[in-house]
């Protein structure tokens, strides 16, 4: 847990898949950035209201949620990993 807290305190950038982990964020400084993946924008809000609340500059990458996935929360989904990866090279 100390390692934890120190990576996420020293950390100038986290990008991360949207839920509980990425909640670590409370032990950054509030100069850090976040970049939070998720899978559709039922979750947004309040993960963007987390960040914000602590003054962290945010952004969303969304994936592509499978069509077929009759689930009607958290369906299966994808991402475009090269797209993501240059998008944050750009940062």
């Amino acid at each position: 847990f100390t390692e934890q807290v120190r990576l996420f305190s020293e950390a100038g950038l986290v990008v991360g898949l949207g839920g509980a982990g990425l909640f670590n964020v409370i032990f950054c400084s509030s100069r850090t950035r976040v970049v939070t993946i998720e899978s559709s924008a039922n979750f947004v809000h309040a993960h963007a209201a987390l960040f914000g609340s602590l003054g962290h500059s945010y952004g969303v990458i969304f994936g592509r949620q499978d069509p077929q996935d009759e689930t009607p929360v958290q369906k299966r989904w994808t991402i475009d990993v090269a797209g993501v990866l240059e998008a944050l090279s750009s940062m």
